[in-house]
């Protein structure tokens, strides 16, 4: 079956009906109740119970907050909204298994769910108390009541903001820990993970391609992680609460048709952590550039516009990328410094675990860093900085022509004329792994060595083919 688009009708809020304009009930001449069922069903949605038809499911909506509600708790409500009226109760304890069955609940006011995006340059977090507009001139804080729009409970982190910012957080300090190299801050690494976070915060409705976030080590060796990568998806984690979703890159099968079938309609990050050194990202390029499609077993498949779809970080010890345009094109790397590792972590500098032993004094420190890093990104125009000079471009090289061909290339002598026949016979020769090697696949890759050292490569015929590395001209 073909996977169908989910629909979101557009359109303004409808207005509440005022609950003195929908009383429901009561007494004839006899002083017996009598309940009208049209005016019953305006009255449930007086106080807050709609129809959301797209979906055909109930919504219970306060103060522009909604959720999926059920029967049960209209039962529960009405119950104790009328404790003290009992004749009135009585007659709804009646009617109500005719009232409330599924195909009379359609004749609540209906409720149009529109899909919450964030507009284009301002990011909205949503607290137990108030919800924060963050943009390049800084934050305002608001109430929920006073919104012109509707969100999802789900979007509400469980802390109550507060305006004060208080100390300085200790999140802050790890960031210039894990941007730190020989006892100096990076400020462009930095800079990036302040960015990098902002963009993935910020829930926008855009239609330009979402880059993929992929945090790794800031090494050429091989290593065993503990830079600190799962605490920056940790600290994602808070204020998206449930619209995170959260994987463990060796236990799940990425190349699966089914990888996204923890997603719901509702999810705005996916973060998987720890790849797998042969991860193959080209089944998440779709999502980056036109969408994404949610396939579980045995039920009909759902396609999220590329607007709807999720923003996605990946963390990994290694680089398990591939040199390219469309790797480049759809991957932001992130290389994090060896400041913290196996020896070294950061309980050791703060002797407490992050977000698990924090009390509401760091919680409310934490966000105003994210705030402040929120507005940072829309000042600078929401551009993510060009890196530093590391060895993530250099492992993805070493990932697209492999290792034995790159330490081969490293020997060539700049300016030296190699014939083709040479160079093939010196692969040959120097490495077991180069054996099956061809003429071909040496020109191939030898290019791509050349444009990652800024070489340029010079190709002569004096009756035999031959090749010469040089560096490009200023």
């Amino acid at each position: 079956m073909r996977p169908q688009p989910y629909p979101y009708f557009l359109g303004p809020l409808p207005e509440q009906p005022k609950q003195d304009e929908a009383e429901f009930y009561k007494e004839d001449d006899s002083g017996k109740v009598r309940i009208s069922p049209t005016k019953f069903y305006r009255y449930l949605s007086s106080i807050g119970y709609r129809y959301d038809g797209v979906n055909e499911r109930l919504i219970y909506i306060k103060d522009n907050v909604y959720r999926h509600a059920f029967i049960a708790e209209i039962t529960m409500d009405l119950r104790k909204r009328f404790d003290k009226q009992e004749d009135v109760l009585n007659e709804l304890i009646k009617k109500l298994d005719i009232y409330l069955r599924k195909s009379k609940i359609a004749l609540l006011d209906p409720i149009t769910i529109v899909k919450y995006h964030d507009p284009d340059n301002v990011c909205r977090l949503f607290f137990k108390n108030k919800y924060v507009e963050i943009s390049k001139d800084g934050q305002v804080f608001k109430y929920y009541k006073d919104a012109d729009f509707m969100i999802p409970e789900s979007k509400i982190v469980k802390h109550v903001i507060f305006e004060e910012c208080g100390p300085e957080t200790d999140f802050a300090k790890f960031m210039k820990n894990i941007s730190t190299d020989n006892d100096k801050v990076d400020e462009v690494t930095l800079q990036r993970l302040r960015s990098s976070m902002a963009y993935l915060l910020h829930n926008n409705k855009s239609s330009d391609v979402k880059p993929i976030i992929l945090l790794t080590d800031y090494t050429k060796e091989k290593n065993h992680g503990g830079t600190g990568k799962s605490l920056i998806l940790k600290a994602l984690s808070i204020p998206k609460g449930s619209n995170m979703v959260s994987l463990n890159g060796k236990e799940v099968a990425l190349d699966s048709k089914f990888r996204n079938q923890n997603l719901t309609l509702e999810t705005e990050l996916v973060g998987i952590d720890d790849l797998k050194v042969n991860f193959n990202p080209e089944g998440f390029y779709g999502g980056s550039t036109w969408g994404i499609q949610i396939e579980r077993k045995g039920k009909t498949s759902i396609l999220l516009s590329i607007e709807d779809s999720p923003k996605h970080v990946f963390t990994s010890n290694s680089v398990p990328l591939k040199s390219g345009d469309s790797t480049i094109r759809r991957f932001i790397t992130i290389e994090l410094k060896r400041f913290y590792n196996a020896n070294h972590r950061p309980i050791d500098d703060f002797d407490k675990l992050f977000f698990d032993q924090w009390n509401e004094d760091e919680f409310n420190s934490f966000f105003h860093y994210l705030f402040g890093c929120i507005q940072e990104y829309f000042a600078n125009g929401k551009v993510i900085p060009e890196p530093t000079i590391g060895f993530a471009k250099e492992k993805m090289l070493i990932n697209d022509i492999g290792v034995a061909m790159y330490d081969f290339f490293e020997t060539l002598e700049l300016g030296k004329e190699y014939p083709n026949s040479d160079l093939l016979d010196n692969c040959h020769k120097n490495n077991t792994r180069l054996e099956d090697i061809t003429a071909t696949k040496i020109a191939l890759r030898i290019k791509k060595f050349a444009d990652f050292k800024d070489y340029e490569v010079v190709e002569k015929n004096n009756g035999e083919r031959s090749k010469i590395l040089k560096k490009k001209a200023n």
